[in-house]
């Protein structure tokens, strides 16, 4: 069970992610373009400077370096609609949806890599599911604004899958190293192309948010490597379905910032909003407990 406490790290390390994503794209850098650059450059340097050191059969298999790259490509476009979403919804809500993941994960897995798992694990992540949708569901007055957030998280749910499925895949056929190599070659395509047509003028706030984006890309990009193992050690549909319970964590530290740090972070505190928040998390905390049950 190395990979179940390789994802309780992770999400413990994404969460901090996630909060400190928030308040960069909502206070310091505004721009979900110019966020995805820098991100995506960064992450790029990480990954290939991490293959590097413990090496690999880089060109080995040019197909699946090819298709691994393309996972890159869809991480890219994955963060780019996720820092969009970020931008216009509440965090302890956003972050909700994307636990929705494993259903997608676990119906992929069961075509591409015959993983049958037990019928409580399903259900557990039928249930946490069910619990991110009611977390995240709430009116909205701008019609318009709201279908190209959802477009945004809808974005960013796929693709991410997309990631997972292709790491998965990939560590299936080469070695951990060359799989990092060129998927992370791949994510830099997009902030690329990003930088040459995209150059906006940094105030000294947003510098400020530059330093801050690259250290929450260092811990993010950590976070990623205890997934992407995690993923070769278990099976697919159950590392992503532990994910599920990452709402409730996000959910704690979000309102508790909210109350006694809202200029960090602004989250609706109304009764109704929290009962609802409470009762989601219950189904999701329940849920992950099925998710894990052998």
């Amino acid at each position: 069970m190395t990979w179940l406490w390789l994802v309780i790290a992770t999400i413990v390390l994404w969460t901090i992610v996630n909060l400190f994503d928030k308040y960069i794209i909502s206070h310091e850098l505004r721009d979900s373009v110019l966020v995805t650059t820098i991100f995506g450059l960064t992450s790029c340097l990480l990954f290939v400077g991490f293959a590097l050191v413990v090496g690999g059969d880089f060109f080995g298999n040019p197909l699946v370096a090819i298709v691994t790259a393309l996972g890159g490509v869809g991480y890219s476009i994955a963060s780019w609609c996720y820092y969009r979403a970020m931008k216009g919804e509440e965090v302890s809500r956003f972050v909700p949806i994307l636990a929705t993941e494993p259903l997608i994960i676990a119906v992929a897995a069961y075509f591409l890599f015959a993983e049958r798992l037990a019928w409580t694990n399903y259900l557990g992540i039928i249930i946490a599911v069910i619990g991110a949708i009611l977390i995240s569901h709430h009116k909205s007055q701008n019609k318009a604004a709201e279908r190209i957030l959802h477009l945004a998280i809808l974005g960013a749910l796929v693709f991410f899958s997309a990631r997972n499925l292709i790491f998965k895949y990939a560590t299936g056929e080469i070695d951990f190293g060359a799989t990092l190599f060129w998927f992370g070659l791949g994510e830099a395509i997009l902030p690329l192309i990003f930088f040459f047509f995209h150059h906006p003028h940094l105030a000294a706030k947003a510098r400020l948010g530059v330093k801050h984006l690259v250290g929450t890309a260092l811990i993010n990009e950590a976070a990623t490597l205890l997934f992407a193992k995690a993923i070769t050690l278990g099976p697919v549909s159950l590392v992503t379905g532990m994910l599920a319970t990452k709402p409730l964590l996000v959910f704690v530290m979000a309102t508790f910032m909210s109350f006694f740090h809202p200029k960090f972070i602004r989250e609706n505190h109304s009764r109704a909003v929290l009962v609802k928040k409470c009762l989601a998390v219950v189904l999701i905390m329940v849920g992950g407990m099925f998710i894990v049950m052998k």
